[in-house]
């Protein structure tokens, strides 16, 4: 059976006393359970857990395919307001704010819809609740009861596929409590519900199993299977939903100005007190202007005659766009010394693509084993087979076509398939069976909504040792090969596409040598309109951890104009150590303005070619930081920059009339030294 919520060894302590020790606990997609237990045998602690609330723990919790263990707060928040349905003992309500807000707030954090379809769907759920008549009352005035059943609308209102409740008739009289649970028992048609209670009663006569919380562990009481007479809950599909949950800016604006204004003294003290900031901040800029310009007045006089004035020019702001893939094609056709392939990143929204099923299966001939751990995203965060050098188990594996793969497994989940498939628990003995045997990889994926289903099955290979599980192909597309020429999705250039049937694509390259191909590629003026994103912090996967994917992937972007990859390019060159640091960029300063003028980094005069030959080879060993500081050097070589004293500075300044010796200058490698340097050097 294909569960939904899975746990395994679950062992949770709080401070020295031990909650639960090597629990266990399974339960499928759909249905409503019950947990009971004495006070303070850990059933809000459990839930807590589930919810993400909780990941001081250790063992394996999986929801939906998410495992719980290891994620961090923000993985943990995302997950939590866009799949599961809380309601808590305490639920934290906005007590300034109406009925109809609360029940409405977790919609504005996750849907783009019209304001007036989640208005009305705030009211629904509130008339649900018995409390559509309260829809406009400030939640500071009602009971107790009352709030409990705000709390309750507010957990439906993200459509969850988990409802977790925690003592939700704890406030409610007997006729609201069974109301609670019959809504409760309904939404369970659709989705899992669990619901912590000591109302015995309650439990028995509306959820499907109740199980007990005792010695440490998960036990299952009775199963009773109540279906009869269940209807389908109210619009359970929360439609456009934002690819980041996030709660708009005038919502939060309106939220602190309801909170401040019902706090009379405090807001009149932290107005005033603001208004008194910016008289003062408008009062600084006024002098500081006006001393600036008297000060700049004053000190143009230090400027010499014939003296060179540089101004940074504004760069103008530009836009980035994937690259398509007949350029990117270019490129690679292009620099194929320097680059070894290029793929795509399909930025997918896996959670409500594939909300109904997600799952993916090991079939042997005479099992079927179901890996959780794995999903249609780990397809599209798959690592090219050749990419790294990789233990693989076989080793004589050369080649993986697009109907193969390798697993990624890290040594627990191993030993696990080991165990199931009856064989030693190694690598090595993995490895041998799958070579001996035929061993498939089945990916079902649905959407009932919009009656999509579709099944991929791959021959398994070999397996690689991994931190985290992944999946491996010899193809650098893979990804693109399954979704859009197996799967029929369509790609696009544009971020935001309400439907679903097309999928954002951003190309990346594989770099043999970043340096050669940088320096090479910023002289090329076919590809002046590409810009690169080495760092790939945008679309980091979720299936492996940074240290071991994405090393040597390299982002592109067309710019909408044709200028703009001079200045990204140069920036990126700045990351290797140049070989000659007065050609650096953003290397001098000088403003009438100022006093401060010169080279940034140490310029170097020399009358001795080998003497500024040696010179320049030993700073070109040295990291940028410290190349910057000034050197030792002999008394033949001169040197100067914009920190130095005034008496080193090195400035140019336009050709006087008349020279003392020589000619004048007629290209650009040819420069007029001024009297005082020439004899210094």
């Amino acid at each position: 059976m294909n569960f939904f919520l899975r746990i395994a060894k679950l062992s949770k302590k709080y401070k020295t006393e031990s909650i639960f020790i090597d629990a266990s606990w399974n339960l499928p997609r759909k249905g409503m359970f019950g947990l009971t237990g004495p006070s303070g045998c850990g059933k809000s602690t459990l839930l807590r857990i589930i919810a993400g609330l909780d990941g001081d723990f250790t063992g394996s919790v999986l929801v939906n395919n998410y495992s719980l263990k290891g994620m961090d707060e923000n993985s943990r928040r995302d997950y939590r307001s866009s799949n599961i349905g809380l309601i808590l003992q305490d639920y934290p309500l906005l007590n300034q704010e109406t009925s109809l807000v609360n029940s409405t707030l977790l919609l504005e954090c996750l849907s783009n819809e019209k304001k007036e379809i989640k208005q009305q769907k705030g009211f629904n759920l509130l008339n649900l609740f018995s409390l559509k008549g309260l829809a406009n009352k400030k939640v500071k005035h009602l009971s107790g009861g009352q709030k409990q059943r705000v709390a309750g609308s507010i957990s439906l209102s993200n459509s969850p596929f988990l409802i977790l409740a925690d003592e939700p008739t704890a406030s409610l009289d007997e006729n609201s409590a069974k109301k609670v649970f019959k809504i409760l028992k309904d939404y369970s048609k659709r989705c899992l519900v669990i619901v912590s209670s000591h109302d015995l009663k309650l439990l028995q006569t509306s959820c499907d199993s109740i199980f007990k919380i005792e010695e440490r562990k998960i036990k299952e009481v009775i199963s009773y299977q109540n279906v009869e007479d269940l209807k389908t809950p109210f619009n359970f599909y929360l439609p456009k939903r934002k690819e980041k949950p996030s709660m708009p800016f005038l919502t939060r604006l309106r939220i602190a100005f309801n909170d401040l204004i019902s706090k009379k003294l405090r807001f009149t003290l932290a107005f005033s007190s603001c208004f008194l900031s910016l008289c003062l901040a408008g009062f600084s800029s006024y002098v500081k202007y006006g001393m600036s310009k008297e000060i700049q007045k004053s000190l143009s006089s230090f400027c010499l005659p014939y003296q060179l004035v540089v101004n940074k020019k504004q760069i103008q702001e530009k836009k980035l766009f994937p690259c398509p893939p007949n350029r990117i094609e270019e490129v690679y056709s292009s620099y194929r010394q320097e680059i070894r392939s290029f793929g795509y990143h399909l930025n997918f929204d896996f959670s409500s693509l594939f909300k109904d099923d997600d799952s993916i299966y090991l079939l042997t001939k005479y099992k079927t084993i179901p890996l959780p751990y794995y999903s249609s995203r780990h397809i599209n965060e798959f690592m090219w087979f050749e990419e790294k050098d990789f233990a693989c188990f076989p080793d004589d594996i050369e080649n993986v076509n697009d109907d193969e793969v390798i697993l990624g497994l890290p040594f627990d989940y191993m030993s696990s398939l080991c165990l199931e498939l009856g064989i030693e628990r190694s690598f090595p003995s993995l490895g041998n069976y799958l070579f001996s045997n035929k061993v498939n990889l089945l990916l079902n994926v649905e959407n009932d909504d919009i009656g999509f289903d579709n099944q991929e099955l791959f021959t398994i290979k070999g397996v690689i040792n991994t931190s985290l599980p992944c999946l491996f192909n010899s193809s650098s597309t893979w990804n693109k090969t399954i979704f859009i020429d197996h799967m029929q999705f369509r790609p696009s250039n544009e971020e935001e596409n309400e439907n679903l049937q097309y999928v954002y694509q951003i190309p990346y390259l594989y770099l043999e040598n970043e340096e050669r191909f940088y320096s090479k590629i910023k002289n090329d003026s076919l590809f002046n309109d590409l810009s690169f994103d080495p760092k790939s912090n945008t679309f980091l996967t979720s299936t492996c951890d940074s240290s071991f994917c994405l090393t040597s992937r390299v982002y592109v972007y067309k710019s909408n104009h044709s200028n703009a990859f001079a200045g990204d390019c140069l920036n990126l060159i700045d990351s290797f150590p140049c070989g000659y640091l007065p050609i650096q960029t953003n290397g001098f300063y000088a403003d009438t303005s100022s006093i401060f003028s010169g080279f940034l980094p140490q310029f170097y005069l020399s009358s001795s070619y080998e003497d500024i030959k040696y010179v320049s080879e030993s700073i070109s060993s040295l990291p940028i930081e410290q190349a910057m500081l000034p050197l030792e050097l002999s008394d033949k070589v001169y040197s100067g920059s914009l920190l130095s004293g005034l008496e080193n500075k090195i400035k140019f300044s336009s050709l006087p009339k008349l020279l003392e010796k020589g000619d004048f200058p007629i290209s650009l490698n040819e420069i007029v030294l001024s009297n005082g340097l020439f004899d210094k050097l």
